[in-house]
């Protein structure tokens, strides 16, 4: 048996009739859970009705917080260009962590898997603002829960790993300096200097100094990690050419450009 916690009160998080994450996502996941031959098999539970701001702050910082519950009560509004409030999204939001929260709890009490069918989503949030359509990071908020129960926790994101670290980000950024031109966005090789692009170094040292860290521990795994994670999307993107489902002709680059990174990648994950 698998627990699926869902509420109808999480389609009151509006985001408009044209938005990618809309009420829509939810009605049409429940009523393809509802229409399985295993749908039995399914325990549909209701949100506990939990305090979670003492949870929340755990991750987001207060003011933060403070400011999405001011933006909804004004009516709503956005915190990016497609992250949207409506009056009741911080409500929602709330229940939502709550849900994460209790299925925490189920897990640990049942020893089986729970699904949490819930929105606004929960794992692009940062501690001092939402963006990619989220409010609250529901993941790492439940992760920090969890960490008072039990030894550890992973985190696994479908999403080809997005760790939510930020030198995952930076990381990212700091690829082109080492992929040649043309394979994927490189610039190894070039006349920094001429284009008018500082060098990885000074990249790092101006993140550095911005972000109060002396420096950067284990850069060459993040290298890798980002490396590895391109050369996937890639390959991906390849095998949507060779089935005829690529929108673009450059996708038949795709694979040799996945080889590459990912054999650069495995040159930086030895040395990691």
């Amino acid at each position: 048996m698998v627990t699926v916690i869902y509420s109808e009160e999480f389609l009151r998080h509006q985001t408009g009739r044209f938005h990618p994450e809309n009420a829509g996502r939810l009605t049409a996941i429940r009523h393809y859970l509802l229409s399985q031959p295993w749908a039995k098999q399914l325990t549909w539970l209701e949100p506990t009705d939990r305090e979670v701001l003492e949870f929340i702050q755990q991750v987001h910082d207060r003011k933060y917080v403070e400011s999405v519950a001011s933006i909804c009560a004004a009516g709503g509004g956005y915190l990016d260009h497609d992250t949207p409030l409506s009056p009741a999204s911080y409500q929602v939001a709330c229940r939502a962590v709550g849900a994460w929260l209790d299925g925490i709890d189920r897990v640990l009490s049942t020893q089986r898997p729970v699904f949490c069918l819930t929105r606004p989503p929960g794992h692009h949030a940062r501690p001092s603002n939402g963006m990619g359509f989220c409010l609250f990071a529901n993941a790492a908020i439940s992760a920090f829960y969890a960490l008072g129960k039990v030894d550890r926790v992973a985190i696994l994101d479908w999403e080809l790993s997005t760790l939510g670290h930020p030198l995952a980000d930076f990381s990212y950024h700091c690829m082109s300096w080492h992929i040649a031109p043309g394979a994927f966005r490189g610039i190894a090789g070039l006349d920094l200097s001429a284009l008018g692009i500082p060098s990885e170094a000074e990249y790092i040292r101006r993140y550095c100094e911005r972000t109060g860290r002396t420096h950067i521990e284990h850069w060459n795994f993040h290298l890798a990690y980002n490396l590895f994670r391109i050369a996937a999307i890639l390959q991906g993107v390849y095998k949507r050419y060779t089935e005829g489902l690529a929108s673009s002709d450059t996708a038949k680059h795709a694979g040799a450009n996945a080889k590459a990174l990912a054999e650069l990648g495995w040159r930086y994950a030895q040395q990691a």
